[in-house]
């Protein structure tokens, strides 16, 4: 999967994290009856939240691998942030598809809205953690990437881009 992932196509990635989301989609406009449509459409959003996080798990510390050891930002936090991710994805959108509504939202707004402002913290972190990764295996950096430098590669083209300078630096090696 790593060697997979090092050297992945566009289409690799399509599979990766487009193909379920888009199932997921289709379930929710077909709107087919019951539970089970419910879950079909959580377990196919989770699964491509999942293999994005699987994709970034595997990436993040392939690259990590690849910087001399004393320029290498600590994994605690990235790993904290993909586990937290993974949890609390499962959690809401299992919990929302089996009740007519969350129970996070039913609740407490206020808790609902802090775990998902702490997800999504986490996901930034988890896309930092990669930036940074990227620029100290290229060599363009010998300090930790910048906030900009991650907000600027992620949001010209997402992942496609990244994995096409990810490809070269495994391809070099």
């Amino acid at each position: 999967m790593r060697e997979l992932l090092t050297q992945a196509k566009p289409i690799h990635l399509a599979f990766i994290g487009v193909v379920p989301f888009l199932v997921g989609m289709a379930v929710m406009v077909a709107q087919p009856p019951g539970a089970l449509a419910k879950l079909l459409f959580a377990g196919a959003i989770y699964f491509g939240v999942f293999m994005v996080l699987i994709w970034s798990w595997i990436i993040g510390h392939a690259l990590n691998e690849r910087i001399e050891p004393t320029l290498r930002p600590d994994t605690s936090m990235f790993r904290i942030a993909s586990i937290f991710v993974a949890a609390y994805t499962a959690l809401f959108l299992f919990n929302t598809a089996i009740q007519s509504r969350s129970f996070f939202l039913a609740q407490t707004p206020l808790l609902f809205f802090a775990f998902h402002l702490i997800a999504a913290l986490a996901m930034v972190r988890i896309l930092h953690f990669i930036s940074t990764n990227l620029a100290l295996a290229e060599g363009t950096e010998i300090a930790p990437a910048s906030w900009a430098t991650t907000l600027s590669l992620f949001s010209v083209g997402g992942i496609l881009p990244i994995q096409k300078r990810i490809n070269q630096i495994f391809g070099e090696h």
